[in-house]
């Protein structure tokens, strides 16, 4: 179990150091929920008008699991004209990590696709995304995660 711990704790680690190596303090950043599958804690962390890393945490308690994931993204703005708000699409790559106390831990890769619902008028992300992800360690096996989440986008 301390050795998974160990496990996470590094991956968290690596994406803080990365977060402050690229300068995320001073852009925009948003934290909220992500529901169902996995469900848990998301952040976004914007590098640029169209790129940003997406961060997300699950834990489970009853089953004894962790997951992480964290993803580059690109977004399109040209997609979809909203009035009063902005609706990107964005797709990227990503890693992904879930360790459990019964079985070995799993690392994976992410290929998220999603769309984000931008208010202009209230600092709130609404977001819907389908993950098709691949397990390589320690044997290959294929997912697709589905997430709905909300974020209260914090504006410099």
């Amino acid at each position: 179990m301390y050795r998974k711990l160990i496990c996470v704790v590094v991956v968290l680690m690596g994406f803080s150091a990365t977060a402050s190596a690229f300068g995320f303090l001073g852009n925009e950043v948003s934290v909220g929920m992500a529901t169902p599958a996995p469900n848990g804690l998301s952040a976004k962390f914007w590098m640029s008008r169209d790129t940003a890393i997406d961060w997300f945490s699950e834990w489970d308690t009853t089953n004894k699991h962790v997951q992480v994931h964290a993803d580059y993204l690109t977004h399109d703005f040209q997609q979809f004209e909203m009035e009063g708000a902005t609706m990107p699409m964005y797709f990227g790559f990503g890693l992904r990590l879930r360790t459990t106390e019964t079985s070995a831990t799993q690392i994976g890769i992410r290929i998220p696709i999603g769309v984000s619902y931008l208010w202009s008028t209230a600092p709130i992300d609404f977001f819907a995304e389908v993950g098709p992800r691949a397990n390589i360690i320690p044997q290959t096996s294929f997912a697709v995660d589905l997430m709905v989440g909300l974020r209260y986008r914090f504006i410099p």
